[in-house]
């Protein structure tokens, strides 16, 4: 392909893709697009929202430019590496769904995949030290209208799982989140709470609508709870068949909320 050519497409790609990343209200530092492979390329990312800040290395995503823009265009699959994120939680804990041009491009990419991952989530708003979680991969496959999410990661000398489908014909959401062996000193210290030495395992499942326009919707959660104190020293929380030490404290509960 002759060099102009490329070169021009180039240029209205940048051009585009910054566009879209104004109305985003997200920072690209780099963009490069692939004619023949039909790949955009983003480097240096960077969102903020409030007190939450994103920084990613690296996506490619397979779409052309002028469909970021397009209000029902279906793109391809959108692969994310070296993120970094400081997260808030907050009474208004739906403000990045309100980030319509993201939640666009969520919504039609056709598959999700995101690699090397760092989360700092902060429970309290001013001088708090943060939970810390790591080696996060994600997996997201789009089926007809709902999206089907896998995820895992490492937090505090444990190991966390989620897996979550979202259906947007009924604006329902049922998901589940395992956690075995998480270290409970800063889990404790992260969550401004009395400090107790042991690790924790356990699982939550839930059931809700995520309407933003009914904040009262009911929510639906069971879980479980394994906590074993620091002189146990559990050797694999997460094998199933191993009974839990005669020192550790289980705790079952079913809620409904709304």
């Amino acid at each position: 392909m002759h060099l102009s050519v490329r070169m021009q497409a180039q240029e209205r790609a940048a051009m585009l893709v910054q566009a879209w990343a104004e109305k985003a209200n997200i920072q690209i530092g780099e963009v490069r697009y692939h004619l023949l492979r039909n790949a955009l390329i983003f480097q240096d990312i960077h969102l903020k929202l409030g007190a939450d800040k994103v920084t990613i290395e690296h996506i490619l995503l397979r779409t052309k430019p002028e469909l970021l823009n397009d209000p029902i265009s279906q793109i391809g699959k959108m692969e994310i590496s070296g993120i970094e994120a400081e997260l808030h939680l907050s009474k208004n804990n739906t403000a990045w769904q309100q980030n319509h041009a993201l939640m666009k491009l969520w919504k039609a990419s056709s598959s999700i995949t995101a690699q090397h991952g760092q989360v700092k989530l902060y429970f309290q708003e001013h001088g708090t030290t943060p939970l810390v979680t790591n080696n996060i991969s994600i997996q997201q496959q789009a089926q007809s209208n709902k999206h089907i999410i896998t995820a895992s990661a490492n937090t505090h000398h444990g190991s966390v799982q989620w897996k979550q489908t979202i259906n947007f014909d009924d604006n329902t959401s049922n998901g589940e989140l395992n956690w075995q062996h998480v270290n409970t000193l800063p889990l404790a210290d992260a969550m401004q709470l009395k400090p107790i030495a042991g690790y924790l395992s356990g699982e939550l499942k839930w059931q809700n609508s995520f309407i933003t326009t009914t904040p009262q919707s009911p929510v639906q959660l069971q879980s479980a709870l394994i906590f074993h104190p620091e002189n146990s020293q559990p050797d694999k929380i997460d094998n199933a068949n191993k009974a839990p030490p005669l020192t550790s404290t289980k705790i079952r509960c079913h809620t409904k909320t709304g």
